[in-house]
């Protein structure tokens, strides 16, 4: 996974300053297709938990 700031590099390069695939992927270092996927999602990574959290138990009183 890429870190947010190469993706929002990647996204300045993209739309502001004209570059193609290819030269940004020479730039930064990264796949085509990492380009490609940076360019397809414009939101944040975001937290997914994996296995539902354990709720703390309140026995009889």
């Amino acid at each position: 996974m890429i870190r947010v700031d190469t993706k929002d590099r990647i996204r300045e390069l993209y739309f502001k300053e004209g570059q193609s695939i290819r030269a940004i992927s020479r730039m930064l270092k990264v796949a085509r297709k990492t380009v490609k996927r940076a360019l397809a999602d414009a939101e944040p990574p975001r937290y997914h938990l994996t296995k539902e959290k354990p709720k703390p138990v309140i026995g009889p009183f």
